[in-house]
């Protein structure tokens, strides 16, 4: 969200936010991929982006627990499948379907 206010304040056109949207990408999807490859002592300067810390919440649901990675699959996919049944009737809302 926050992302997407900075963006706003910057840009003065759409042109400009697609820029700042693209250069921007390297710290959203940069900080999980450095936190993957870093031994844990060292991530401590990570600790100031907020993708991180969503990051480390879904790798310690995911990663830490103690499930084989197919039962970790199996839920992921079972969230992922309750969430679209729960925004059907809104995505048929938005997109005037049937």
């Amino acid at each position: 969200m926050t992302y997407g206010f900075i963006i706003g304040m910057l840009a003065h056109n759409q042109f400009t936010a697609l820029a700042l949207m693209k250069s921007g990408n390297v710290i959203v999807l940069g900080v999980p991929l450095v936190a993957l490859l870093l031994p844990d002592k060292y991530e401590w300067p990570l600790y100031i982006f907020p993708q991180y810390w969503g990051f480390e919440a879904l790798r310690r649901v995911f990663l830490d627990v103690e499930l084989s990675r197919g039962l970790a699959n199996a839920l992921s996919l079972l969230f992922s499948v309750l969430l679209l049944l729960v925004l059907i009737p809104r995505i048929r809302r938005q997109f005037k379907l049937g």
